[in-house]
């Protein structure tokens, strides 16, 4: 009998960090290989708030290897590719570096975030978005997490479509793309849409007219 409690992941950490700055934006930066490795890693200060470090050794990380890539459902070399392309992307959010433990250097995959570019994201939630769904998903999900994010609360906003598409590292014309994640968040119960129509008020040679309407999208992150 499946059991709830059994986490895919060996982690006792409840809330997974996940950088919102500079990764998001990229295209090749794969977010499922990602969010995988910050759930297994350790902080580096667990007493500070804001600015902070994550870490994962290679040790560690070869003896997980095999659970993420079943997880996401890739092979390892699709792995190694994929963390490559995070490395090559160059940003300090994730990186490659060489600490020395107990007099031992030791290669670790590090994970920085600043406050204020990033988000947390609840382990019961990381485990659908990461066995379940696809990078654009877990990138809008993120971007959305940290749009609707005031003061410490969630509320509704109204956001572009060629907003999301710029902080998700997609092109405009990748609107369906976006539709398509938009709308695997809203049956897998994460995210809320609504629209509403709108008209601006002009006036022409001292007439009062209306512009042509248009749609605006108003977004919100399910507790």
């Amino acid at each position: 009998m499946y059991n709830e409690e059994i986490r895919l992941f060996d982690t006792t950490q409840e809330r997974i960090v996940v950088p919102t700055n500079e990764l998001i934006k990229e295209k090749k930066a794969d977010f499922r290989v990602l969010l995988a490795i910050s759930t297994i890693s350790n902080v580096e200060r667990c007493d500070y708030e804001g600015d902070n470090k994550r870490y994962v050794s290679l040790n560690k990380f070869n003896r997980k290897q095999k659970i993420i890539c079943k997880s996401i459902g890739i092979s390892t070399s699709q792995l190694n590719k994929h963390i490559n392309a995070l490395i090559k992307c160059g940003s300090e959010e994730f990186k490659l570096v060489e600490y020395e433990h107990e007099g031992e250097k030791i290669w670790c995959y590090e994970i920085n975030y600043k406050a204020g570019g990033f988000v947390t994201i609840s382990y019961d939630k990381v485990e659908k978005l990461v066995v379940g769904l696809s990078n654009n998903c877990i990138k809008l999900y993120s971007t959305l997490l940290w749009i609707c994010c005031k003061e410490g609360e969630m509320v509704e906003k109204a956001i572009t479509q060629e907003y999301l598409l710029k902080q998700m590292g997609l092109s405009p014309s990748s609107q369906k793309v976006l539709k398509i994640a938009t709308d695997t968040l809203r049956e897998a119960g994460l995210i809320n849409v609504r629209k509403e129509m709108e008209t601006d008020t002009l006036i022409e040679n001292g007439v009062v007219k209306n512009s042509k309407p248009k749609t605006i999208i108003f977004y919100s992150v399910c507790c």
